[in-house]
C-alpha cells in the first residue's frame, strides 16, 4: 500500500495518537439515546457521535457488533460522511499489527486503484495498546466516489474495539490526490479522541 497522502491529512494518525492519551469524556455533541452500547461483561466502548447524525445500521452476530451513523436525511447507500463503532471477539494471540494488515487488505479489495495510507501509529490509550491509521481510496468500487477514512483500534482485554470516521469525496485519478474539506482532518482526529474503552467496574475518571 502506497505510504503517501494528501497534504491535508499528513500526520492525521499521529495527531490522533497524541490526543488519545489525554482523551476525556464528553465533546461537542451528545451521543443519541438510540446509540447501542458496545460492551462485554468487563469493558465498554465510549463514543461521542458527531452532531446531527442518525443510526443508519446496527448489526450483531457471533463474534461482532457494529453501529454506523450517517447524517440525518441520508441513506446507507448514499452518505457524505460516516462514523462507525465496531466490537470484535478477541482471538487468542491477535496483535494490532495483524489487525492493521487485515484493514489494509480490505482497503485494497474495496478500492478500484491502489489505496494510499499513513504509516500506522502505535500508542497506549489509557492502559490499552492501540493503533491509528488514515486510509484514502481514490475511487471506491461500490460508491464510485473517493473515500478518506481514519481508523482507531484498541486491543481491549476482552474484545477488539474500533472506531472509524470517513468522508466521501469526488473521485480522483490517484488515491494520494484526495483532499479533505478544511478542518475535516482535525475533526476526524478529535472525534476519535472522544472514543476509548472503559472498564465496567471501577471506571477511570475519563469514563465517568
Amino acid at each position: 500500500m502506497k505510504q503517501v497522502f494528501a497534504n491535508s491529512v499528513i500526520g492525521l494518525a499521529l495527531l490522533l495518537a497524541g490526543c488519545a492519551q489525554g482523551g476525556s469524556a464528553g465533546g461537542p455533541a451528545a451521543t443519541p439515546d438510540s446509540a447501542p452500547q458496545l460492551a462485554t461483561a468487563t469493558e465498554s466502548l465510549h463514543t461521542v457521535v458527531p452532531p446531527d447524525m442518525q443510526l443508519g445500521l446496527h448489526r450483531s452476530g457471533e463474534g461482532f457488533e457494529v453501529a454506523e451513523y450517517i447524517p440525518s436525511g441520508q441513506s446507507m447507500a448514499n452518505w457524505s460522511n460516516m462514523f462507525a463503532a465496531t466490537m470484535l471477539s478477541r482471538q487468542p494471540g491477535i496483535t494490532l499489527q495483524q489487525l492493521v494488515s487485515h484493514q489494509q487488505q480490505g482497503a485494497v479489495k474495496d478500492c478500484s486503484m491502489p489505496p494510499a495510507a499513513t504509516a500506522p501509529s502505535y500508542f497506549t490509550d489509557g492502559d490499552l495498546p492501540a493503533v491509528a491509521q488514515g486510509i484514502a481510496c481514490g475511487r471506491n468500487k461500490t460508491s464510485g466516489q473517493g473515500e478518506m477514512t481514519v481508523i482507531k483500534t484498541v486491543l481491549g482485554n476482552s474484545a477488539v474495539f474500533q472506531v472509524q470516521r470517513a468522508y466521501r469525496l469526488p473521485a480522483v485519478a490517484t488515491s494520494a490526490d484526495l483532499h479533505l474539506p478544511p478542518g475535516a482532518d482535525t475533526e476526524m482526529a478529535k472525534r476519535l479522541q472522544y472514543s476509548f474503552v472503559c472498564p465496567v467496574q471501577s471506571p477511570t475518571p475519563r469514563c465517568r
